[in-house]
């Protein structure tokens, strides 16, 4: 069967065909869909259901209900009554959706997929029943927003999600064929009335501009998905020379790229390494404007040797021959002091780091240097100094961090451990000479997390 009969055509039979060209093979996994209880993910539901007999995964259903509809309890009990039903564990999960500086549309995807993460483990798949319609929608609202061959490529079909999969099986199937299969099914949908809301973008692409570009154009949708198609294909190639460009482009701290190295691309080529280092990171993407200012930065001599580039929720430091990437450009006015003990896990607020230290051999804080001992956890306040193993006198900090080429805002995020008063660490970089644990000593590793 061709494509494009397929996409007019949806039954068990052929969903069964696309997982099978995307899930894990040769070991079991458990299938979580994300079922709002509208046709589509009714759809995936019911095929899921008759494909179960025979199937080596599990399958169960998770609904989140945003609260932003007078009709949200309403849909999970219609919900709670489908999956009981079928005979399916279903999991609701409520959110807030909070709208900073983006669209509700946008806020209301963010808390979803927040609350879906927390349910998926490394054997987990989590099913999303967008279909060919929805991608058609997604490619131009990308189009109109002037993106790159990435947004182009619009949804993928399989991608990495928290600790295990997210794939979506049914970008191959057009609306109609889903709803044929649904009615021949027998059983109802929940009907959201705002995705008839014309003031939301999606919404009017749908119900106002994709009718009439169809009707002018029959093969639009087909030639549209093909072209999408080709813009994937490019985005795969773009991330494989994005990725072999960070390996060559490595700096010396974790995670960091060298300057000197970075200055040997073309500037089409340093920009999409910079879009692949930033989308590696936990940081939310940099827009082009601040992709272009990374770029120039990079490019000319900076009289200071350091600059930052930050945009909402991240920022690029420059730092001598260093790029860094921090969630956090703010440096901590007021001084903190905290007690500290080694079971637990301390936070500070004025940093946005927790701690926890952990035990071990031979290596990190010597245990018996610490039992029953005084720690505090302190911000830098000038002068400090540490006698660090294998060296026969003190230096000051400032000094170490000169050496190590530890950047000035990396250095207000190290938090200073001292124990009876003394200087033992500093943050997870050093310890001093005689509080290290000697090879075969028992101690303690300092790990240092943002948050």
């Amino acid at each position: 069967m061709s494509s494009k009969k397929k996409a007019n055509h949806f039954s068990a039979a052929l969903l069964a065909e696309q997982l099978s060209n995307v899930l894990p093979s040769g070991r079991a996994c458990h299938l979580k869909l994300a079922y709002s209880g509208g046709i589509d993910s009714l759809a995936l539901l019911l095929a899921l259901v008759e494909l179960r007999p025979h199937a080596t995964w599990q399958l169960s259903a998770i609904h989140v209900n945003h609260g932003l509809s007078a009709d949200a309890d309403r849909w999970v009990e219609e919900c709670r009554q489908t999956c009981n039903r079928l005979d399916v564990p279903l999991v609701v999960e409520s959110v807030a959706v909070e709208v900073r500086g983006q669209g509700l549309e946008a806020a209301a995807r963010d808390a979803r997929y927040t609350a879906l993460s927390q349910h998926i483990g490394p054997d987990d798949v989590l099913l999303t029943a967008h279909q060919r319609d929805d991608q058609l929608e997604t490619v131009f609202l990308h189009l109109l927003r002037g993106t790159g061959a990435h947004g182009l490529a619009g949804m993928s079909a399989s991608r990495k999600f928290s600790d295990g999969l997210h794939l979506r099986p049914m970008l191959g199937f057009s609306r109609e064929a889903i709803e044929r299969y649904v009615r021949a099914g027998g059983l109802d949908w929940v009907n959201d009335d705002s995705n008839d809301n014309a003031r939301f973008s999606r919404n009017f692409l749908r119900h106002e501009i994709l009718p009439r570009l169809r009707s002018r154009w029959p093969a639009a949708e087909e030639v549209i998905t093909r072209s999408a198609g080709h813009a994937a294909a490019a985005s795969e190639l773009l991330d494989e020379i994005a990725h072999e460009d960070l390996q060559r482009c490595a700096g010396k701290t974790p995670n960091g790229l060298s300057l000197g190295h970075c200055q040997n691309l073309s500037r089409s080529r340093l920009q999409n390494l910079l879009r692949h280092w930033i989308a590696g990171s936990s940081l939310p993407q940099a827009s082009a404007r601040h992709i272009d200012e990374i770029v120039r930065q990079i490019s000319r001599p900076s009289r200071s040797g350091q600059a930052l580039v930050a945009w909402p929720g991240g920022a690029c430091y420059r730092y001598r021959d260093e790029l860094t990437l921090t969630g956090r450009t703010e440096v901590p006015d007021d001084d903190f002091e905290i007690s500290w003990h080694p079971e637990d896990v301390v936070s500070i607020a004025a940093l946005g780091i927790a701690l926890r230290m952990t035990p071990t051999t031979g290596q990190g804080l010597a245990a018996a240097r610490i039992e029953d001992a005084e720690i505090v956890l302190r911000n830098r306040r000038g002068g400090e100094s540490l006698q660090l193993p294998g060296r026969g006198h003190r230096h000051q900090l400032k000094k170490l961090f000169q050496e190590a080429g530890v950047s000035p805002l990396e250095r207000s995020r190290l938090p200073l451990v001292y124990v009876n008063n003394e200087l033992a660490a500093v943050g997870n970089r050093w310890i001093a000479d005689s509080f290290a644990a000697r090879k075969k000593e028992p101690g303690f590793v300092l790990e240092i997390h943002d948050f």
